[in-house]
């Protein structure tokens, strides 16, 4: 399920250009690499039904405010389908929730968090 919002992420060149590459990964960033700014993606079951619903918290990370924010501009736009018209496999709807914000790290890294839904 993850696999299939990166590999659809991945396909957005707007996104892979801000990002200098195809920086997005699920869970933590690999300790050998070190990019300017990347993605990272984290999944929560929220029900098991007859579709699974995830909280899906993506993380927009770089030592510039300025990128982290469009970066989020970016993702909200390329992902959040209200009315279940964009085709993502695997996915039926993803959507933006409420919640999230910005924060900054130890090492001068701005973090700013996106809440999504996502049906299975």
């Amino acid at each position: 399920m993850v696999s299939a919002l990166i590999k659809h992420l991945l396909n957005n060149g707007k996104l892979i250009e801000m990002l200098d590459g195809e920086n997005i990964f699920y869970q933590e960033k690999p300790i050998q690499f070190n990019p300017k700014q990347f993605i990272l993606i984290k999944d929560k079951l929220l029900g098991d039904a007859w579709l699974k619903e995830y909280q899906i918290q993506v993380d927009c990370i770089s030592k510039d405010l300025n990128k982290v924010i469009d970066l989020e501009s970016e993702l909200r736009e390329y992902l959040n389908d209200l009315r279940g018209q964009k085709h993502i496999e695997g996915i039926k709807l993803i959507k933006t929730l409420n919640g999230g914000g910005t924060i900054k790290d130890e090492q001068g890294n701005w973090i700013k968090v996106v809440y999504f839904l996502l049906k299975i």
